[in-house]
């Protein structure tokens, strides 16, 4: 290995924090099929099959930035009808669920905050079910919601129990 290449190799709370992830977490996937290596150095390749290996998928682009139609003032409840779309879109089931912190990952500050409170919601609403999983928390659509999420995506209106959910 050359020195440069040696220096571009990133310790484990780089690492972590680079996915959005505790550093406990990362050790779990990491060790889960295979012993912890020797040197906690990892490289870019090593970090992305780290990230495939965990599920982790960014559903929002930080650069981008959350847009919504002129007619939507509420920014929490576009967010919320952009979340139910990417939901929908993905169509994670109980086989193949997707890691709840794919919902929020790549937002920062207020908009992450509301896309927690907006999960939350629908995991109390029963529209989402979590899946504790080896790789972390999971998601799924529960049986027979997978039309609601398409619903609350392109209606003006939230469900009122969503509503009171995130407007917390």
């Amino acid at each position: 290995m050359s020195a440069a290449e040696d220096s571009e190799r990133c310790d484990l709370s780089t690492v972590a924090a680079r996915l959005e992830l505790h550093p406990f977490d990362l050790v779990r996937i990491i060790s889960h099929e295979e012993p912890m290596p020797q040197e906690l150095l990892f490289g870019d390749a090593e970090i992305e099959i780290i990230a495939r290996k965990a599920g982790i998928l960014p559903w929002w682009d930080a650069n981008e930035g959350l847009t919504w139609p002129a007619e939507d003032p509420d920014r929490t409840e576009a967010l919320a009808r952009a979340l139910a779309w990417k939901l929908a879109s993905h169509q994670p089931t109980r086989r193949n669920p997707v890691r709840a912190d794919n919902l929020f990952r790549g937002l920062k500050g207020t908009d992450r905050r509301r896309a927690r409170r907006i999960t939350n919601g629908l995991i109390r609403l029963e529209v989402v079910q979590s899946v504790p999983t080896w790789r972390g928390l999971c998601l799924c659509i529960a049986e027979g919601d997978a039309g609601l999420l398409h619903e609350m995506a392109s209606a003006n209106e939230l469900p009122e129990g969503l509503r009171e959910q995130i407007l917390l």
